[in-house]
């Protein structure tokens, strides 16, 4: 059944309280799709969505659904996380970015103040990407890329900090093997060579070969501006993150992420501008419109200083030079 909408002025659907899913769902999915490749496949590596939170008990079943990235419950928690690291500047040099609703580790902490039962039963922790790549192989492991993403891993150490793990949901548990990027994490049952894989950000920069002094601009669920560098970034002001790459490099973004975790408040209704009727085929050209669009921009011979992107609510993006 549809959402209503928030009023009969707004097209606008309203954010659901979370966004959760069975992590098993993706493994059947898995399967399905890769029955009649993986047969013909030399190497495999899979990419998945950043964030997600996979807690497993000590029999390798999940604990409760895996919260998305885009499930905005642990808000809060994200504001406790970032206190208890001594405030947002610490918190960025600590894991290489100020800490929103997205992050691993916020999840973990809304899991132990609001299902305790379930967060005591917490023995493993994974991302998606890593959840299926231990389905394929029967082994655990991740890559720097998407580990910069958990909240408790140092993108100065390149390393775990298994304490911020712990200190997120109240006990210590087990995180995957980081694999380096040029490293054979595993072997498939058919003998393909298995890589780390990585998350959606780092894979498409990857696939674009991004290199210094490009950006990619990708605007789909949410919106994300990056680019490649070679020195680590600790923004306190939490407009960059500073997240890892998939090539041992680093893949700073400036992102809407402050109005998924702090959404604007609602416009009342005498101040919204009415719509305007569309006619059906005006309709079905902006739904042609909508879907995903990524592209990068190459910076010229002569290159001039990046402009503030007023437009889009970044502040600032970081080139290297």
């Amino acid at each position: 059944m549809p959402l209503p909408a928030t009023s009969s002025h707004s097209s606008r659907r309203p954010h659901p309280p979370g966004t959760a899913v069975d992590p098993r769902a993706w493994l059947t999915a898995f399967d399905q799709a890769t029955a009649d490749l993986l047969p013909r496949a030399s190497a495999v590596a899979v990419g998945g969505q950043q964030h997600g939170m996979v807690a497993l008990d000590p029999a390798g079943d999940p604990v409760f659904d895996a919260l998305l990235w885009n499930d905005t419950r642990s808000s809060a928690e994200a504001r406790d996380l970032i206190d208890e690291l001594g405030g947002a500047q610490a918190c960025a040099e600590t894991v290489g970015s100020v800490l929103v609703a997205s992050f691993t580790s916020t999840k973990l902490r809304w899991l132990r103040d609001h299902r305790p039962e379930a967060a005591r039963r917490v023995h493993e922790v994974l991302l998606p990407h890593d959840y299926i790549s231990r389905h394929l192989t029967g082994e655990t492991f991740t890559d720097r890329g998407d580990a910069s993403g958990t909240g408790y891993f140092s993108t100065a150490a390149d390393t775990w900090r298994p304490d911020l793990a712990e200190a997120a949901i109240g006990h210590p548990v087990n995180l995957p093997r980081i694999v380096g990027p040029a490293e054979v994490a595993a072997h498939a049952p058919t003998g393909a060579v298995v890589a780390a894989g990585t998350g959606d950000n780092m894979a498409a920069a990857l696939a674009l070969d991004v290199q210094p002094g490009d950006v990619v601009v990708s605007i789909g669920t949410s919106g994300v501006a990056s680019s490649i560098s070679a020195t680590r970034v600790a923004d306190g002001t939490g407009s960059v993150t500073g997240f890892a790459d998939a090539t041992g490099r680093f893949l700073p973004h400036g992102h809407d992420h402050e109005r998924r975790t702090h959404p604007r408040p609602a416009v009342p209704p005498a101040r919204r501008r009415p719509r305007r009727a569309r006619s059906p085929r005006a309709r079905r050209t902006v739904r042609r419109k909508r879907p995903h669009v990524a592209a990068v921009l190459r910076r010229r011979a002569h290159p001039q200083p990046p402009r503030r992107h007023r437009h889009l609510g970044w502040p600032h993006l970081v080139h290297d030079t």
